[in-house]
């Protein structure tokens, strides 16, 4: 048997499930986070996990890996585990994540890339932790990293969720992703297309939730709330302090922490409901003159918290500001993550980019090419993953590199593509 399973990110943005239910879809794994902090969860990880449940739709989780030694390998799963464990009953597994990105993090901090050898050690510690749990474990890799990287060993020992877009699975493996450029009614734009071969069962539409005894609280409200957030709903891992008016994602009656917000526990005895709260102040410009709401052009890597920890992927366009907080090394929260305000310039003021210059083969920016073969990391040809095969908007050229023309999922040569 198989079915048919998308996989999914904050990267789709917000997904009608009900819609991608009645498409057909049976099951989706989904972005928990990323990294070693709570602070990485996945933006859309709640919403998607409570809309896909609610649905009908059978759901796995992935958690994709930064680790750089086998000691943070173990600080990663406790951080996923700290996420995904209140919906421990409906996830049917958790897979790791290793990618070319990971590598080149690791290059980053270290100076050096990881030997194969110390790639297969971090990873078999990361499923290992989490088998060690009670999870089913998966490990999510492409045939790149099947022929040149893991060991049969750790192919072995973690059931396969394999990217290969070629036809049929090349080895046994419990899913195939199939593809990255997949249609589904209720998701804009492209989504990854997976095969299931296993007969997870489904469960039956979860019973409505009952309030928090002591307050009152329940999935859906709105809550005002000063204070840390926690790892968990026992209380563990203290983190980031927060403050505004939330949503309840979900109640745990009888814990310490057992009020979920969109980005950690809290207890419910702090919780104010929103209609009896007194109105926030509005929010306060940082130095540079912006404030929430104000659009702005930013170009650069974005940081999983104020301080400026966990570097991330890097982003250019015009943002709305969700959050300025002064002082702080990365006090403007833009949609996706955390920025410095120095580097952030007003919309209504900002320069209009110049147009893309096209390719010596003529292809620009916005053209439709056609494009059979592998992807890679950047434009200098580093990291070749995935073979993808048909027709894609380019976006962005830079000319005079080995693989001057960036598609929606990776980096290719400018020779390779045909205008449609």
């Amino acid at each position: 048997m198989s079915e048919q399973w998308i996989d999914v990110s904050a990267h789709q943005g917000i997904i009608d499930w009900k819609q991608v239910a009645a498409a057909g879809i049976k099951g989706v794994i989904i972005r928990a986070g990323y990294g070693n902090s709570a602070s990485q969860i996945d933006k859309q990880f709640l919403a998607n996990i409570e809309g896909a449940l609610a649905a009908g739709i059978k759901v796995a989780v992935y958690w994709f890996n930064y680790f750089d030694g086998i000691a943070d390998a173990q600080r990663e799963w406790n951080t996923c585990r700290s996420i995904i464990d209140p919906y421990r009953s409906d996830i049917k597994f958790v897979a790791s994540d290793y990618e070319y990105d990971s590598v080149k993090y690791y290059r980053k901090v270290h100076g050096a890339a990881p030997s194969n050898s110390l790639i297969n050690q971090m990873i078999d510690a990361f499923c290992s932790a989490a088998a060690g749990d009670g999870w089913d474990v998966k490990n999510y890799f492409n045939n790149d990293y099947r022929r040149n990287i893991l060991s049969s060993a750790l192919i072995s020992k973690w059931r396969p969720w394999l990217a290969d877009y070629t036809g049929g699975p090349d080895i046994s493996c419990d899913i195939q992703q199939t593809g990255s450029t997949g249609r589904v009614a209720g998701i804009r734009g492209n989504v990854d297309m997976d095969t299931c071969f296993v007969a997870f069962q489904s469960r039956p539409a979860p019973a409505p939730q009952k309030p928090a005894a002591d307050t009152g609280i329940k999935a859906g409200d709105k809550v005002q709330y000063s204070g840390p957030l926690y790892a968990d709903s026992y209380g563990n891992g203290e983190g980031k302090t927060v403050s505004g008016t939330f949503t309840v994602q979900r109640v745990v009656d009888g814990r310490k922490c057992g009020v979920l917000l969109p980005a950690g526990w809290v207890p419910a005895s702090a919780c104010k409901a929103a209609s009896t709260a007194s109105v926030p102040a509005p929010s306060v410009p940082s130095k540079a003159g912006i404030k929430t709401g104000d659009k702005v052009q930013y170009s650069g890597p974005l940081y999983a918290d104020s301080y400026g920890n966990g570097e991330g992927k890097t982003v250019s366009g015009t943002f709305t500001v969700q959050r300025v907080v002064d002082g702080r090394k990365c006090g403007v929260l833009l949609p996706a993550g955390w920025v410095p305000a120095s580097a952030c310039k007003a919309a209504s003021t900002a320069s209009v980019p110049a147009p893309s210059v096209p390719s010596k083969a003529g292809i620009k920016t916005g053209d439709k090419v056609q494009y059979s073969g592998p992807l890679y990391a950047d434009s200098y040809g580093n990291g070749k993953g995935k073979t993808v095969s048909g027709t894609f908007t380019v976006q962005r050229v830079v000319d005079g590199r080995k693989c001057g023309i960036l598609l929606p999922a990776g980096w290719v040569p400018a020779s390779s593509c045909k205008p449609v």
